[in-house]
């Protein structure tokens, strides 16, 4: 949602706009035992949590199993074990740092690894300047790291509305990035022009093959009922439709008609009505609705949600998305149902920080009393570990202390 906010708001502004999605080579094993460790210092892990951390990333033995056959084992001093539960949590350790790096005006955005470079400006050459500087930064840093990055699986989008398009490269170890018209964000395929015809496209190959599947589980004298098929069409197509749809109800009907298409064929099927049954009966029969509705239905709730979270919890709460304060009258009129709910409760003279209850966290030093329930406990051994928890928790100057039950 920060990706395309950014690119909204440039758009908005009638500025130059290219982003770059960086990968990391091996990005997981390649991860440097001790610089986990010592970035985990920096951020105030130490003693028994750091060394655990050292001895858990350090001289693991690992063995592959073929035919039923074990390999002789041989030792790992590299990368994080995938898989594990905390190695997300390492692997953000690892990386929390690389956004010192980057220049002034320019967007970075880290999930797991995969690194987007977002830089806008009024002139290309900016732009240009401040995209090769900022690579050249993350270039560097991860050669101290010992990581690298791949170029040819990385991809450079010009997401501008300027006739000028640019005409220069962005080298990374003297290797130009190819140029695309889209790029994949966590499942989402951004199109240059914003339209997600590509992303759509996809989703509707990806649900026709799962149609396929669904077709073999339902015959006219067996496999599953109605029920069953609806609940399958549900879970396993209307989901990958509508994945991201507060940010793909921003295209239009147009577009989304590719997977409404796609979507009626399935509840025909799970329903089993003929192909000429009107649209308005198969959704009254199956009791959904048109995916273009429940899209922006979902887009309105997810913008309520942010209003209610508030300034502290809500990093879009204050962007321009969401204000819709600076966006120009078509932008506007793509979110039309976010702001006519905002203009619905404004009249109403409805406070949208009340309108969606939300019970902020609460320090533990504020609690009086601390409770811990122990009784379910697999045995008396989990339960030793939890004292030196609670003593811990007694020091904090919890009034009533805390109560093990």
């Amino acid at each position: 949602m920060m990706f395309f906010n950014t690119l909204l708001k440039a758009r908005s502004n009638k500025e130059y706009i290219i982003a770059v999605s960086l990968d990391i080579s091996s990005a997981y094993d390649s991860v440097w035992p001790d610089g986990v460790v010592y970035k985990a210092l920096q951020i105030g892990l130490s003693g028994h949590t750091a060394r655990w951390i050292h001895e858990f990333l350090t001289n693991r033995t690992l063995q592959v199993r073929w035919s039923g056959k074990l390999s002789a084992s041989f030792t790992s001093n590299r990368g994080v074990p995938q898989g594990c539960c905390i190695f997300p949590f390492l692997f953000t350790i690892y990386l929390h740092d690389v956004f010192e790096i980057i220049p002034p005006g320019v967007t970075c955005l880290i999930y797991a690894d995969d690194i987007f470079i977002i830089c806008s400006a009024p002139s290309l050459q900016n732009v240009k300047t401040k995209l090769q500087i900022t690579i050249q930064k993350i270039q560097i840093w991860c050669q101290t790291w010992k990581l690298k990055l791949d170029p040819t699986k990385s991809t450079v989008v010009n997401f501008s509305n300027k006739r000028q398009t640019p005409n220069f490269q962005i080298s990374v170890d003297n290797v130009y990035i190819p140029w695309s018209n889209n790029m994949k964000v966590l499942g989402i395929f951004f199109s240059a022009n914003l339209s997600f015809n590509c992303h759509f496209n996809y989703v509707a190959k990806k649900a026709l093959k799962r149609l396929g599947y669904l077709r073999a589980l339902g015959g006219s004298n067996w496999g599953a009922n109605t029920v069953h098929l609806l609940r399958l069409v549900n879970a396993c197509i209307r989901s990958i439709c509508e994945f991201g749809a507060q940010v793909t109800s921003y295209a239009g009907s147009t577009s989304w008609r590719k997977l409404e298409v796609v979507h009626h064929n399935c509840l025909r099927f799970a329903a089993g009505l003929p192909r000429w049954t009107p649209i308005p009966v198969m959704l009254a029969e199956t009791g959904e609705i048109r995916l273009r509705d429940r899209s922006l239905a979902l887009s309105i709730s997810f913008l309520l949600r942010h209003f209610a979270l508030g300034d502290n919890f809500s990093p879009i709460k204050k962007s321009n998305l969401c204000t819709l304060d600076d966006l120009r009258p078509s932008f506007k009129e793509r979110f039309s149902g976010g702001t006519n709910w905002l203009n619905f409760l404004k009249d109403a003279n409805v406070s949208i920080e009340h309108f969606i209850p939300f019970v902020y966290p609460v320090e533990l030093q504020q609690e009086n009393t601390i409770s811990i329930h122990t009784n379910d406990l697999p045995s008396n051994k989990v339960k030793s570990h939890i004292l030196p928890f609670a003593n811990y928790l007694t020091n904090m100057s919890i009034k009533n202390g805390i109560h093990l039950y």
